[in-house]
């Protein structure tokens, strides 16, 4: 089977460079599976309407992270997956059902 890579991107944004840094920072500290490709450098997003008259809040820069997420193969799902055997609703019991029959 070919692997197929796909490459990912996630863009963080921040008010300031440093607090684009500290988010960029957390994001991979929370997704410590993904195999990051390339950190592009910090970049200023184009001034719009909402940075003119927003207040310090309003995120003014950004940082584009390129990664790839963990394949998942067959192997590994199969043994997270139980096969299916026969029909599991002959063998479920309805705890609010009278089970005695007449």
């Amino acid at each position: 089977m070919e692997r197929l890579n796909l490459v990912k991107e996630y863009l963080i944004l921040g008010v300031d460079k440093r607090d684009a840094e500290k988010q960029r920072d957390l994001w991979l500290s929370q997704n410590p599976a993904v195999k990051v490709i390339k950190i592009h450098r910090v970049k200023r997003e184009p001034q719009t309407l909402l940075t003119r008259i927003g207040t310090k809040h309003v995120p003014r820069v950004s940082i584009m992270v390129e990664y790839e997420e963990p394949e998942i193969g067959a192997e590994r799902l199969s043994q997270t997956t139980p096969p299916l055997e026969g029909n599991h609703r002959n063998n479920y019991v309805d705890p609010d059902r009278n089970q005695n029959p007449l």
